[in-house]
């Protein structure tokens, strides 16, 4: 529609300049006589200087239909990606840590008499020690995610030096 030439009823001669908008509807023309940008009527507009109406409204662009498929990916797809980059860091997260966990009953079971007891209002502290890679940061991430299934407030907090 821009570019095209139709005739204006009082002005003569014009170019489309832009796309007709608003109501009514109106459209910003370039007039042979040397007026640029004018705003007229669509209306007022002709395809030819003896047309009696004027010509028929473009149709606005297609709007791309709604997507029915979500573009995002499934939680739990994401929650697995998670638990890979985790452990390609050396890391695990909470939510794998009880799955991926093997022979960790004893520690478990001392941490629920540790839960029990802080309930029953005589807390404890936990310490877990071991040399470097034995798996302190996996069992501290197994046993935040019991705590937080069991709706504690839970912090992993690390000491280098134990005095």
């Amino acid at each position: 529609m821009i570019g095209t030439e139709l005739f204006h009823i009082r002005g003569g001669r014009c170019t489309v300049r832009s796309t007709p908008s608003g109501s009514p509807v109106q459209v910003a023309v370039d007039f042979k006589f040397g007026a640029k940008g004018s705003k007229v009527l669509w209306s007022d507009l002709r395809m030819d200087k003896n047309d009696p109406e004027p010509p028929p409204l473009p149709r606005p662009a297609a709007k791309p239909s709604p997507k029915t498929k979500s573009t995002r990916p499934e939680s739990s797809w994401v929650d697995a990606r998670r638990a890979i980059t985790a452990l390609r860091l050396g890391q695990v997260t909470n939510e794998v840590a009880k799955i991926i966990s093997i022979g960790t009953e004893d520690i478990e079971s001392v941490f629920d008499l540790t839960l029990t007891s802080a309930t029953d209002q005589q807390p404890g502290v936990l310490v877990v020690e071991g040399a470097w890679g034995t798996g302190k940061t996996h069992a501290l991430a197994l046993l935040k995610g019991i705590a937080q299934r069991k709706r504690w407030l839970s912090r992993i907090s690390c000491w280098t030096e134990w005095r």
